[in-house]
């Protein structure tokens, strides 16, 4: 399932609030139908599913490349790419670039991708606590403000001479959650209206960030992704969080 914020106040920093949820949303979606296959197909393969947000974020990143590619066959994406950022004097890497094409050239959603994630599984009653860390919310934006050199809408991308075209910056954050016995929380590792309680709680009014400034979280678009596997007493699920943090000036 899907986790949008619950309400929308009207401090939107981008004027295409409403195409951004529905481009993320759809993202989601599609990576659920891909992540229950492979989970199928490898305990098929295997004995037992294999869980990708158990590993890496290198093979999370890889799942959600493969959805994209599932999902409409004229995507294209490209894994630990090659980019120059504005504070390193050699090139980095972004965690994945992908194009959606779509029938009306306006509807297109292109971005880069920089993804972080917990390694341990999380009690998914302390989502807002964790979510709210430095090792979250914190982290995702001195991870954005390192690429850009400064906290700014404007994508550092924008200036690539040979990357000219309208892109998105998202921040995701994957958060694998602890395994919650039947006698604690009746069958379910959280019941789906607490968890969306505690992802708006997350992502609403001001965070702190490393350099002693704040940022309204509903100004920055984001949509969260719950994927809950068939035997939750045997693997744990996963919380995903998408965040546009900036664009290029012709998104």
């Amino acid at each position: 399932m899907y986790v949008p914020l619950s309400t929308k106040k009207n401090v939107e920093r981008f004027e295409e609030y409403d195409f951004i949820y529905e481009q993320l949303t759809k993202i989601c979606r599609n990576w659920e139908t891909h992540l229950r296959q492979y989970l199928s197909k490898t305990e098929a393969l295997f004995g037992k599913p294999e869980v990708p947000w158990l590993a890496n974020e290198r093979v999370v990143v890889s799942s959600l490349a493969a959805s994209i590619i599932r999902s409409n066959p004229q995507s294209i994406v490209a894994e630990e790419l090659p980019i120059k950022k504005a504070t390193q004097s050699e090139f980095g890497r972004c965690d994945l670039w992908a194009h959606i094409p779509s029938s009306d050239a306006a509807s297109e959603f292109n971005f880069y991708l920089e993804a972080k994630k917990f390694l341990q599984p999380k009690d998914p009653r302390k989502i807002n606590e964790v979510l709210s860390s430095e090792r979250g919310i914190r982290r995702m934006f001195a991870d954005y403000v390192k690429s850009q050199g400064k906290l700014t809408q404007r994508s550092v991308f924008s200036s690539l001479d040979d990357r000219k075209h309208s892109h998105y910056v998202v921040g995701m954050i994957c958060m694998p959650l602890q395994v919650i016995t039947e006698s604690d929380l009746a069958q379910e590792p959280i019941k789906s209206e607490e968890l969306e309680k505690l992802f708006n709680e997350a992502f609403t009014g001001r965070k702190s960030l490393d350099n002693g400034k704040s940022r309204l979280m509903e100004k920055f678009p984001t949509v969260g992704f719950y994927f809950k596997p068939e035997r939750v007493d045997l693997f744990p699920a996963m919380l995903v969080s998408f965040t546009v943090l900036g664009r290029s000036l012709s998104s």
